[in-house]
């Protein structure tokens, strides 16, 4: 079977066969992708089913997200690799636009702030004070 396409409107330029699949790289990941959904769910599904009342509470939008990313890598795998040589500069552009867009402002902690400073850093952690005791040790 020969495969054409028309390039430039007139001619037909013929493309190239894909190639077969990685399947022990895609075995690879679909099976770290169901640890990870597994792992989630119990890790999670009594914490959901406190909280939520539903112990898949947590679990149904990853997984979700797990079938969009696996739709994604099929989708991936059937374009020619070489165009995104073209569109990395672009790309690229557009990902560091949406990531400053999707910057989160965190609350400020309960906790005094303690500033560590160095010459080439400073930081600012909280300073953590245990007083903690068991109530069956005495005092």
């Amino acid at each position: 079977m020969k495969l054409t396409a028309l390039a430039g409107g007139r001619h037909k330029a013929p493309l190239r066969a894909l190639p077969a699949m990685d399947l022990p790289f895609l075995v690879l990941v679909l099976t770290l992708v169901g640890f990870g959904l597994v792992m989630l769910g119990s890790a999670s599904g009594a914490v959901a089913l406190y909280r939520r009342g539903d112990a898949f509470a947590y679990l149904r939008p990853q997984l979700l997200y797990a079938a969009m990313g696996i739709a994604g890598l099929w989708l991936a795998s059937r374009v020619d690799y070489h165009i995104f040589h073209k569109l990395a500069w672009p790309l690229l552009g557009v990902s560091s636009r949406l990531t400053h867009r999707s910057s989160v402002d965190l609350p400020e902690p309960e906790a005094p702030m303690m500033e560590i400073t160095s010459p080439f850093l400073t930081v600012k952690s909280i300073s953590r004070k245990t007083s903690w005791v068991p109530k069956d040790l005495p005092r």
